[in-house]
């Protein structure tokens, strides 16, 4: 059993955000690649991960602001942000590009939604591109995921675990475990997307009797890469695919 590998945006030292960024993913051999997914103001989707732009202690709201608004902000400012983002005269990229590149080469896109208000546009616009059999939906929480997979059935939702349910995994292992499975299966989700920490052996074998692969984010450690390839999990989430790919 070989895990597959989710290309983390920005994986391989490229930029995160942008189109060099998925086809890295796909030059280095990732099996999905992943993207980040918030909404402008005008209701573009866009990729980014973090609810504002912050540049040369300048900050924009991605949804305070339309696709035109962000553009400028980002050739008015000379500074890169902090975590390597866009660089000074950039535009900021749109879903709507990164589907037509990954229709392109045939690749699966696992789009990372990181607001309730993303989630209808981005639908729509995976719809209307007819990409919906190449696309994951991760970062959804029980509420979100419930609610994605109501209104679309036919869309691939991965659960994934809320803050408070994380912190209260130390004290009832168990019960994280029978939690998550259970949301997932009531969800009418395709699987569980957990952070790598709290990847056990019990998650997986619990969630494979429930039909439910198990997806682990965010591995970069050699030694965690081994940890959880052993473990039996269908897929991991990694800045490093070629130092992955390389222990597979």
């Amino acid at each position: 059993h070989r895990p597959l590998v989710i290309a983390h945006d920005g994986c391989d030292g490229a930029p995160p955000h942008t189109l060099a960024a998925v086809l890295r993913a796909v030059e280095v051999g990732a099996d999905i690649i992943e993207v980040d997914i918030r909404v402008t103001r005008d209701h573009v989707v866009v990729l980014q991960h973090d609810e504002a732009l912050v540049l040369d202690g300048h900050t924009m709201r991605i949804s305070d602001a339309t696709r035109d608004e962000l553009d400028e902000f980002l050739q008015s400012h000379q500074k890169a942000q902090a975590e390597g983002g866009p660089e000074a005269g950039s535009r900021i990229v749109t879903l709507e590009a990164v589907l037509e590149v990954a229709r392109e080469r045939g690749a699966v896109v696992n789009l990372d939604i990181k607001e309730d208000a993303a989630v209808e546009p981005t639908v729509e616009l995976v719809r209307r591109k007819d990409m919906v059999p190449n696309i994951l939906f991760s970062g959804c929480e029980w509420n979100r995921a419930r609610r994605l997979k109501s209104r679309h059935r036919d869309c691939q939702v991965l659960l994934n675990a809320s803050s408070a349910e994380y912190e209260r995994a130390d004290a009832d292992a168990e019960g994280f475990v029978e939690t998550l499975c259970d949301q997932a299966v009531e969800a009418g989700c395709c699987g569980l997307n957990v952070y790598h920490i709290f990847c056990t052996g019990e998650l997986v074998s619990r969630a494979s009797v429930r039909f439910l692969p198990v997806s682990a984010w965010t591995v970069d450690e050699a030694d965690d890469m081994s940890r959880i390839v052993e473990l039996g999990v269908s897929a991991i989430t990694t800045n490093r695919v070629t130092r992955l790919r390389s222990l597979l």
